[in-house]
């Protein structure tokens, strides 16, 4: 498979499974397949870059999101902080 910048999704599945399968034996970075894997690694990451735009989250959202993740309450963050929360 010659290299090229992905343009179309086809493209891009093609590198992630050729990725997966190089990835897997772990190639020497130094070796061939590791510069084969290196640069279809960094293809897919700009086109990723390109195709899925994610919105940061502001504050309050990426607090709110490592409080659910990590199964805290505003209860729970108001004792570290020495108040109470509104009742």
């Amino acid at each position: 498979m010659e290299l090229r910048i992905i343009k179309t999704e086809e493209q891009y599945q093609r590198y992630l499974i050729e990725v997966e399968r190089l990835a897997a034996h772990d190639p020497d970075p130094a070796s061939e397949n590791g510069g084969r894997l290196e640069l279809l690694a960094q293809l897919v990451e700009v086109y990723e870059k390109a195709r899925f735009k994610f919105r940061k989250p502001g504050p309050v959202e990426g607090n709110l999101f490592r409080m659910e993740e990590q199964g805290l309450r505003q209860k729970d963050i108001a004792e570290t902080r020495g108040k109470r929360p509104r009742e």
